[in-house]
């Protein structure tokens, strides 16, 4: 009865901690997903010739790749705090990046925080369409 009991509390402490671990893990996949898609869009764009717009809905939290339609999302949990797009209708808060067949973008800069104020911040550079995602 009292291993039961020790195991009891031993979970209790422990699986807050694997909780919280989980929630930021699956945070920063969601977000390494997002790069992961402008980082093809690019590769696309350069192999296709042609230009490659990623589109952002940043009130719903979603982006897809021009004529895909497949969408993408990032946690619900995430607030945009900044966002520097090519805007496409400001006042619905929807833009885009765009790559071009040179591996030029029109640049760009995405900043997500979460509940915790950790800021995590998505970078698109304009002349070589280089993708960084940091925190």
């Amino acid at each position: 009865m009292v291993v039961l009991i020790l195991m009891v509390m031993i979970m209790g402490l422990v699986l807050p901690g694997l909780r919280r671990s989980w929630e930021k893990e699956k945070t920063r996949g969601s977000l390494r997903e997002l790069a992961a898609t402008l980082r093809a869009a690019r590769s696309t764009a350069a192999t296709e010739r042609q230009r490659v717009r990623v589109f952002f809905d940043l009130q719903a939290g979603r982006y897809w790749v021009e004529n895909i339609p497949r969408h993408g999302a990032w946690p619900s949990q995430l607030q945009v705090a900044d966002a520097h797009l090519v805007w496409q209708n400001p006042t619905l808060r929807q833009g885009y990046i765009a790559f071009y067949s040179d591996g030029s973008s029109s640049g760009g800069r995405l900043e997500l925080s979460d509940p915790d104020g950790r800021r995590y911040r998505l970078d698109v550079k304009v002349i070589t369409g280089r993708v960084r995602l940091g925190s």
